[in-house]
């Protein structure tokens, strides 16, 4: 991505790709940035992440935005985000779960606009494959048949629809039964733990890694709780916020974590996640099947054969237990004294909105444009 920046003397042009700009721009070009967009960068404190922004005057669509101005603030706690909502300190969150949205339902005042079924992100427990256990396909089936995704799931999303693939139920390679093992069996995991111990020095042990999220740190407790029962001790270190996650996980230094991620799109947009030698691929897989799947996938042009090699990827990825599934994220937004979250509809021919249904609630984004105050 590029953007221009305006000195006094020249355009200078900076490669947002790259950590830092080039040492013969401006210095601050990282951080003082323009663009053409809806909004203009006001201020922005690296400390805490929070964002202002106010109305860009020359935006080409005439009467848009409709907002002066748009403050964003990071809460990474998600009983923080609903109470500032209830107490006023926030007009709206971007938020997911099912015990959430049901609490800022039952705010008076406050409307709920959800992210509609069959492509949304999953939630799951992602692993590194290449560090032990989990470079075991026993190992990881172990743990799998040892889940009760159900009881998971009341921690984590009460009444959430359950995954057993990488995609939601609309995206391209979607699969009714692509091979994951939904049902917990203890017995069957309890003889695979045992096997596993007998050719690894009696040890079947891995570190799970979590947010200060309330919510999410409750869910590592649970996972622990019934890998414990089929003899698999699991290691909650220390929480830590989701960035430092991140790098643990680009840098291969972390056994587990939990996560949510893969909302819906074409499925090419998962190559990345997922094809080997991708600096982002966090689980370490180097998978012949899911590699030629993936690159058949974004160069095939008839529609059933590319259907067909996205359905060999979800296949490899539930089969070989490369993720463990959860279930799928309700992501949706909650909104106080606000309207126009969704729209407005892209101008047709004639200038005017077009009759399309405004894009829906994806992963928590949505349209700014017709943000106001009521």
């Amino acid at each position: 991505f590029f953007f221009k920046q305006k000195t006094a003397y020249e355009i200078k042009e900076c490669d947002w790709s790259s950590d830092v700009c080039s040492s013969d721009l401006s210095p601050d070009c990282d951080t003082k940035l323009i663009g053409t967009g809806p909004f203009q960068l006001k201020s922005f404190d690296p400390s805490t992440g929070d964002v202002s922004v106010v109305r860009n005057k020359g935006y080409w669509r005439k009467g848009f935005p409709k907002a002066d101005g748009i403050n964003w603030k990071v809460q990474g706690d998600s009983v923080q985000r609903l109470n500032g909502l209830q107490g006023g300190q926030f007009d709206v969150i971007h938020t997911s779960g099912g015990k959430d949205m049901k609490t800022a339902k039952s705010f008076s005042g406050v409307k709920v606009t959800q992210e509609p079924a069959g492509y949304r992100e999953i939630s799951q427990m992602l692993i590194n494959v290449t560090r032990a256990p989990f470079d075991d396909a026993n190992a990881r089936k172990a743990l799998a048949l040892a889940q009760n995704r159900a009881a998971l799931a009341a921690v984590g999303n009460p009444g959430a629809a359950l995954a057993n693939q990488v995609v939601d139920s609309k995206v391209l390679g979607y699969v009714k039964n692509p091979g994951y093992p939904t049902k917990q069996n203890v017995a069957q995991a309890k003889k695979l733990v045992k096997q596993y111990k007998a050719a690894h020095g009696g040890k079947f042990e891995f570190n799970l890694q979590s947010t200060f999220d309330p919510t999410t740190q409750a869910l590592a407790a649970e996972v622990k709780r019934q890998a414990a029962q089929v003899g698999i001790k699991i290691n909650l270190p220390q929480p830590v916020d989701q960035a430092a996650i991140i790098n643990q996980a680009i840098g291969g230094q972390v056994d587990s974590f939990l996560w949510r991620n893969y909302p819906g799109a074409d499925p090419d947009t998962l190559y990345v996640w997922f094809h080997s030698g991708s600096p982002v691929n966090f689980n370490k897989i180097n998978d012949p099947v899911i590699d030629k799947a993936l690159d058949d996938g974004r160069s095939e042009l008839d529609p059933a054969a590319r259907k067909a090699d996205y359905q060999t990827f979800v296949k490899q990825m539930s089969s070989q237990v490369y993720n463990y599934w959860s279930w799928y994220t309700d992501w949706f937004i909650a909104t106080k004294g606000v309207n126009g979250v969704l729209g407005p509809n892209l101008p047709d021919a004639s200038g005017k909105p077009g009759k399309d249904k405004p894009a829906d609630v994806l992963v928590g984004f949505h349209s700014l444009l017709g943000l106001t105050k009521k």
